[in-house]
């Protein structure tokens, strides 16, 4: 989160932009205004990136990127917020330096997965360009054991889903010591906010708080039971949750020497600057 992301925001949206000729309009309805002076006034109190008007635009054989823009008396205005894509050999995907494999199971179903170091992404999406998530994406440890389930209906978050404790077992809310996050990774506020990617677009949204989130340290010392107490804005909550969610283990929390499962909260800040 650089402050030159804000000063970017404070020139672009003024450029008056040409159609391209080569351009998908991905929403159907386009947010009109009748001056400058009431665009930037809807800039400044904008609540989030959905009523952009979003396009897709051909830049190359396999290249594409999608623009965020207004609309007012009839002409176009760019935001300056740009999502760059490309396809390489039909079957990868690289958007934002990273690269998802895809397959194409039927017309506006494509299976497509995401491998890095530690983890695995992997679910269901109606269409490559624009990325939009239709059913279950799951996210893996290397054990293959499932850390998180999130459920889309067309890019829309509708449920999600985290291990839980049995429900025959103890949660305990008081113990003789609560659970420690390895020392090895430093604090546990850093270790999250160096991880949190909030979208360049939320820079004029004057968004600021924080989300709480109820979780349980296991007996074995898993993040579970993650609940969310005090939302801020869907996309931070959703950020920090994928964050949680891949937590290392903690060391577990003790009564009497004894490891039990233990309700943990985790508040996390946000501010963008």
């Amino acid at each position: 989160m650089k402050t030159s992301m804000l000063i970017l925001f404070a020139f672009i949206l003024l450029v008056e932009m040409s159609y391209a000729q080569d351009t998908t309009y991905i929403d159907k309805k386009i947010e009109y205004f009748s001056g400058k002076e009431e665009l930037k006034d809807y800039m400044k109190k904008m609540e989030n990136s959905e009523r952009y008007a979003k396009e897709i635009i051909k830049v190359g054989k396999d290249s594409f990127k999608i623009e965020y823009c207004n609309y007012y008396n009839n002409k176009r205005y760019a935001t300056g917020y740009v999502e760059g894509f490309k396809i390489k050999d039909d079957s990868i995907l690289i958007v934002k330096e990273v690269s998802w494999n895809f397959k194409k199971i039927r017309n506006n179903v494509y299976t497509v997965n995401l491998r890095d170091s530690e983890y695995v992404q992997k679910g269901t999406v109606f269409s490559i360009i624009p990325f939009v998530k239709n059913g279950d994406f799951i996210y893996l440890n290397n054990n293959n054991d499932t850390l998180l389930t999130e459920h889309y209906e067309m890019g829309s978050l509708k449920d999600y889903k985290t291990p839980k404790i049995k429900d025959k077992d103890t949660i305990y809310t008081s113990v003789d010591e609560y659970p420690i996050f390895p020392t090895k990774y430093g604090d546990l506020r850093n270790y999250i906010s160096k991880r949190i990617i909030i979208p360049e677009i939320y820079a004029e949204s004057g968004i600021q708080g924080k989300t709480i989130f109820r979780t349980v340290i296991s007996s074995t010392g898993e993040v579970k039971n993650i609940e969310i107490l005090r939302s801020l804005d869907q996309a931070f909550d959703l950020t920090c949750l994928r964050i949680i969610a891949r937590l290392p283990k903690f060391e577990p929390g003790k009564i009497k020497g004894r490891n039990v499962n233990t309700y943990y909260i985790i508040p996390v800040a946000f501010r963008y600057e």
